[in-house]
């Protein structure tokens, strides 16, 4: 088997027990929860492993059990989702159980059961295992996930060896999501996912007076994080209903992605499904930020099913493919996320517009033809020139807007359901990459050369001619803006 994800951490039964409450005990001022029924799902490392599983990756898990009843419940449950499965039951070590009381839908209380893996004394049998399995996969992993809980699966020794097979294989992405008392000892980590009250403990910040709300601030921590780990390539600052930050050491750029929804089941577990899901992408060849829009999807649903849940490939592409579900940011992507966005809507018979034009200084005549592009039915998708090539096509003063808000204000448009840019020689391309159905220009364009329109024609589409809103142009914009 080649290119597999090995996750490696604590795994942890999470057990729900779900009742109804109907009076106040005589014994204490407490409610009474009369059990309905209960509900066990694979938690820790045990989540992500499943989650990776659950969009097509092939994983295998490294996670020490006890040998009790609550891992056989455990295994079972990661055998009924096809995880592959490297455990070693551990002598004086319990299997970590938290148990969540539901009522309503809601968590009254929860109690944990757990001992520290690494003071089992058969400790030493499971990371001899972790590392004689992972060095002898070695050059079929694409990652290695670290779910490091603090319940002891993971020891200084452990950790030291898998760095050290990091270094030894600088293909094999090493993703960590650890607590913070443990995270800087990742020298190695490729990327950390801490989440915000997370980063600011390791950074020494009191979360309590700083804002999760704003996306420069957590730019800012992901990228002191960064610094804290030289070898870092991306670190990323979850934010629950907040989105995510990050910084890309690579491209020294940072950025935010908001919630890409504001439906909240539960949010148990959206860290391991982020974690999951990012990891996934980037071992898919997405580039940083495209990888992130899958991940923040990815827990976007998660966090609308209830309890430890995972989130499907099938469920996902399908929830991606209709980025107006999203924020207005999902919809900006790359060319490569185009394309196989274009692909996926395909596959499913869907109908594909495209609309491109350089969009400076977005005016009513812009919105006039894309809402008109809507019109012809499916998902419209419009390519936006770049700065250059909009130097290029209008003079050196142009443009007005920089690519990045232009693309932001049209993704902003209802009527528009993905953005992507691109220079001018790409066009054609994209077009051809894309395969719309109908491809849209304004009606100036009659009689002229439309880049991808024989393209277009000769595979069954057409071409559409939209009026244009008399006396409405970025040059007649500009001039009224200047006086």
């Amino acid at each position: 088997m080649s290119n597999i994800i090995a996750v490696v951490g604590d795994s942890v039964l999470d057990h729900y027990v779900h009742g109804d409450v109907h009076r106040i005990s005589p014994e204490a001022p407490v409610p009474v929860v009369h059990t309905k029924y209960d509900m066990y799902c694979p938690g820790g490392a045990a989540h992500v492993a499943s989650s990776v599983q659950a969009l097509n990756f092939p994983c295998i898990l490294f996670s020490p059990v006890g040998p009790d009843s609550e891992a056989s419940r455990l295994l079972f449950a990661l055998d009924t989702m096809n995880v592959v499965v490297s455990s070693t039951a551990l002598s004086e070590y319990s299997t970590p159980v938290k148990t969540r009381i539901m009522v309503g839908g809601s968590q009254v209380l929860r109690f944990d059961k757990e001992t520290k893996a690494f003071d089992s004394p058969t400790y030493s049998s499971f990371s001899d295992n972790v590392i004689f399995k992972l060095k002898a996969t070695l050059k079929d992993l694409k990652a290695i996930i670290v779910s490091d809980y603090a319940k002891g699966a993971i020891s200084p020794h452990l950790c030291n060896a898998i760095q050290g097979l990091r270094i030894v294989s600088p293909n094999t992405f090493l993703f960590v999501d650890a607590k913070p008392e443990s995270l800087l000892a990742w020298t190695q980590a490729d990327c950390v996912t801490p989440n915000f009250s997370e980063a600011c403990s390791v950074l020494g910040i009191d979360s309590r007076t700083a804002s999760a709300k704003s996306d420069s601030f957590c730019e800012g921590l992901a990228k002191a994080l960064a610094e804290k780990l030289p070898n870092l390539s991306l670190a990323v600052v979850t934010r629950a209903q907040n989105g995510c930050s990050w910084y890309d050491r690579n491209t020294n750029k940072s950025g935010s992605l908001p919630a890409f929804t504001t439906c909240k089941s539960d949010v148990i577990g959206a860290g391991d499904t982020f974690i999951a899901a990012l990891a996934v992408a980037i071992c898919e060849g997405r580039d940083v930020r495209d990888a992130l829009v899958f991940a923040n999807s990815a827990s976007a649903l998660a966090v609308s099913k209830p309890g430890t849940s995972v989130v499907h490939r099938m469920e996902l592409d399908m929830f991606m493919a209709r980025p107006t579900q999203l924020s207005s940011l999902a919809k900006l992507m790359s060319q490569q996320a185009a394309i196989s966005w274009a692909q996926q809507l395909r596959s499913t018979n869907e109908k594909i517009v495209f609309a491109n034009g350089c969009f400076d200084l977005l005016h009513a005549g812009h919105v006039h033809m894309l809402e008109q592009a809507k019109f012809a039915g499916g998902y419209l998708l419009v390519g936006l020139n770049s700065d250059a090539s909009v130097k290029a096509l209008k003079g050196a003063e142009r443009p007005f807007v920089n690519a990045a808000n232009r693309a932001r204000m049209v993704a902003a448009l209802e009527c528009v359901d993905a953005v992507v840019t691109f220079e001018q020689d790409e066009l054609v391309p994209l077009i051809q990459s894309v395969k719309p159905d109908v491809l849209v220009k304004g009606s100036e364009y009659a009689g002229s050369d439309i880049p991808g329109a024989d393209f277009v024609q000769n595979n069954g589409g057409q071409v559409l001619l939209v009026d244009m809103a008399a006396g409405l142009s970025t040059t007649s914009t500009a001039q009224i803006v200047r006086g």
